[in-house]
């Protein structure tokens, strides 16, 4: 049995419930209720329990068969132990090695002052009563060494104050459940002790810190993996590609650095592969190319570089998305991309990728958004994208993409999403199907330098800053209900105005292009702060003109009155773009 320091009540120590947990099922996040106790709390009750328990369970010897039918003494029989402060009241029971044979009964849960009860090394069986959750008070949970079987209740997570489980050697189904408990601690090495039939191991939105250690590679017949919104470290273990099983594995939003171990490759079975928002670096293994049944592949956010490697357009299967946008990745789009005839979702935006779109993704016929912002791609938008008719978003801005923008666009139904801004194409512009400004669909046709419609659209510029200003799409999920983009900010402007705001619009004290001169950084922010503002005014006011016939000279005489649009072009590239490079 581990033995720890517990820490503060609620929040359960993972070293020891790691330790203790051999041959178990623990579900420490289930938001399900405890049972309630089967009586209200009368003087007798705590007796009428221990009663209860000798009948159930009492063997020809050991502590209980000592315990009399009549005897109002409970507090002094062999392995009871009651509360100083409430005298009457049992908070530890201590009949371990006790001979006791049977299921545990639910009343079990009457003795609601229970702080630890020691079961093990008995011949207990069936399933553990889900009217444990009843028992508040308890810290210590001792089962171990019997025959039990099934599944821990979801009731035992109302238990906030448990501190310490031991299962260990019993017959329960093998899972190990303990997210979103603000656990804290590293993972031991002994995590490899854990029974090599756990199948799911789920640590996720905790405080792990530390490496994954080698010893994983023990639980050869894991088959999930999740641990990801964790503060997990250093480099990813070679032995992670020993799990033949393994058919998730998510560790998304860490700390995670390094680059990614070609034993990767080894997974066969993997289906999912997240890795999204750590710091990972180097090339993109090509031995991903060896998982043929990956279904979604999340690699954005890191620092990879070099190339894209051909291999990963080799994953037919990859169905659901393939994202490795904000990363370090350049060189040309290899031809190859078109083997991806399945995928629905690909975004490779803010990367360094050069070169022109290849032809051949346009027999990704599968797909319903693809995102290629944030480039240095060249040349026309191929001819071959008129077979991407299912797609209902695609942004293709800031690269330096010419031509004309193709017609065959107006026949996309389910397009809701075009973004073409910050290129150099050029008119004339398209005017039927989305270029309508119909609904919520639009074009955005305003940007930095952009030869495309010299009369630049007032709502397009609207929406274009907007999205700056907030770092999201009119397209995210957030927006339902009547709630759009524009009455997004609208209703935060101006008092709340920063809690709508992207982060990275902000200047900040760790930010290294503000002086050290306390005066001069207060100055440098103040200005700052009024520019965001007078662009959020300017913004919103420009989305209010989607339906007014405007003539465009006047829209566009409005636009260039407003020497806002100076100072946020020139704090976009000097600050907001640089600080984004600097943390992806």
């Amino acid at each position: 049995m581990a033995s720890v320091n517990a820490g503060t009540p609620g929040f359960p120590v993972l070293v020891a419930i790691v330790l203790a947990c051999s041959s178990c099922f623990l579900s420490i996040a289930s938001s399900s209720a405890p049972t309630a106790p089967l009586h209200h709390n009368t003087p007798d009750t705590d007796l009428h329990a221990l009663l209860c328990l000798k009948l159930r369970l009492s063997g020809t010897t050991g502590a209980m068969a000592s315990w009399r039918n009549d005897s109002a003494q409970y507090c002094s029989w062999p392995g009871v132990a009651c509360s100083k402060r409430h005298t009457s009241r049992v908070v530890s029971l201590a009949l371990d090695s006790a001979s006791l044979h049977g299921q545990i009964p639910p009343c079990i849960g009457n003795l609601t002052f229970l702080r630890s009860i020691h079961l093990e090394n008995n011949e207990l069986n069936g399933q553990i009563p889900p009217e444990l959750g009843n028992l508040n008070h308890l810290t210590y949970l001792n089962l171990s060494y019997n025959s039990l079987t099934g599944m821990i209740p979801n009731s035992l997570s109302s238990c906030s104050r448990l501190q310490i489980i031991d299962l260990a050697n019993n017959f329960l189904d093998v899972y190990l459940c303990l997210d979103r408990n603000i656990l804290e601690g590293t993972l031991p090495r002994s995590i490899g002790h854990l029974p090599r039939s756990l199948r799911v191991l789920l640590l996720t939105e905790n405080k792990i810190y530390g490496t994954i250690p080698q010893e994983i590679e023990n639980l050869q017949n894991l088959t999930l993996l999740y641990m990801e919104h964790n503060l997990l470290a250093e480099n990813l273990p070679d032995s992670i590609g020993n799990l033949p099983n393994l058919f998730t594995l998510s560790l998304s939003q860490n700390k995670l650095s390094g680059q990614v171990p070609h034993s990767i490759g080894n997974l066969s079975q993997l289906s999912e592969l997240n890795l999204q928002e750590n710091n990972l670096s180097g090339s993109i293994p090509k031995a991903l190319g060896y998982c043929k049944n990956l279904e979604a592949l999340n690699l954005s956010h890191n620092s990879f570089s070099g190339s894209i490697p051909k291999e990963l357009f080799t994953l037919s299967a990859l169905a659901e998305g393939l994202d490795l946008s904000h990363n370090e990745l350049s060189g040309e789009i290899p031809l190859e991309i078109g083997g991806l005839i399945n995928l629905e979702s690909l975004n490779i935006s803010n990367n360094q990728l050069s070169g022109i779109i290849p032809s051949t993704l346009g027999d990704c016929m599968h797909l319903e958004s693809l995102h290629m912002e944030g480039n240095l791609l060249h040349g026309t938008i191929p001819k071959s994208f008129i077979n991407l008719r299912g797609v209902s978003e695609m942004d293709l801005s800031l690269n330096n993409l010419s031509g004309e923008i193709p017609e065959f666009f107006e026949s996309f139904t389910s397009m809701k999403l075009l973004n073409l801004s910050f290129n150099n194409l050029e008119e004339p512009v398209p005017t039927a199907g989305i270029f309508q400004n119909t609904g919520e669909v639009f074009i955005q046709e305003y940007g930095f330098g952009s030869k495309l419609s010299t009369e630049g659209d007032v709502y397009s510029y609207g929406i274009i800053i907007l999205e700056m200003l907030t770092g999201k799409c009119p397209t995210d999920e957030m927006f339902t209900n009547g709630l759009n983009l524009h009455t997004f900010v609208e209703k935060a402007f101006p008092q709340k105005i920063d809690e709508v705001l992207d982060p990275y619009i902000t200047p900040s004290s760790e930010d290294g292009d503000l002086d050290n001169n306390s005066d001069h950084a207060n100055n440098a922010t103040d200005g700052v702060d009024s520019c965001i503002v007078q662009l959020a005014k300017l913004s919103v006011s420009c989305a209010l003109w989607r339906h007014q016939k405007i003539d465009p000279q006047c829209r566009m005489f409005m636009l260039k009155s407003s020497q806002s649009k100076k100072h946020f072009q020139r704090y976009m590239v000097e600050h907001v773009l640089l600080k984004k490079r600097h943390n992806n």
